[in-house]
């Protein structure tokens, strides 16, 4: 009996082009669980707050590093561009694009302030967040 890879029919699921089906690469040659060199909030465990406070969010006292820090996904690297926390939470996406913000680091800073503004994040969820600094 003639196997089924050495008649030809199959071949193609035997070619080196399906090796790596599995992995899934980003343009900087780097596997998709790598992305970012800090580790980014998993929300588990999580109570939301009801009502959600909108846009009457009250901040604390943190500086823009310390705030960037404790979300992650390293947008702890672009704390200089802002000088308030206000200012994080002011800014815009077009704004963030002129401070030379990186598209990735602006979704994540404002995906991260509508959870804060809804009432999924919180402050104090933050502030309990122990593993801020880059693992790589």
């Amino acid at each position: 009996f003639k196997s089924l890879a050495s008649t030809g029919r199959f071949s193609f699921l035997f070619s080196s082009s399906l090796r790596n089906f599995g992995i899934k690469n980003n343009n900087r040659g780097l596997p998709k669980k790598h992305m970012y060199k800090t580790p980014i909030l998993r929300m588990k465990n999580l109570k939301p707050i009801y009502p959600a406070p909108g846009m009457d969010l009250q901040l604390p006292d943190w500086s823009p590093e310390e705030f960037l820090k404790r979300i992650g996904g390293d947008c702890w690297e672009y704390a200089d561009k802002f000088e308030t926390l206000q200012d994080v939470f002011d800014f815009s996406s077009p704004k963030m694009k002129e401070l030379n913000i990186p598209p990735r680091q602006r979704k994540y800073i404002l995906h991260k302030k509508e959870l804060l503004r809804r009432g999924v994040l919180t402050f104090d969820y933050l502030k309990s967040r122990t593993k801020l600094e880059p693992c790589r």
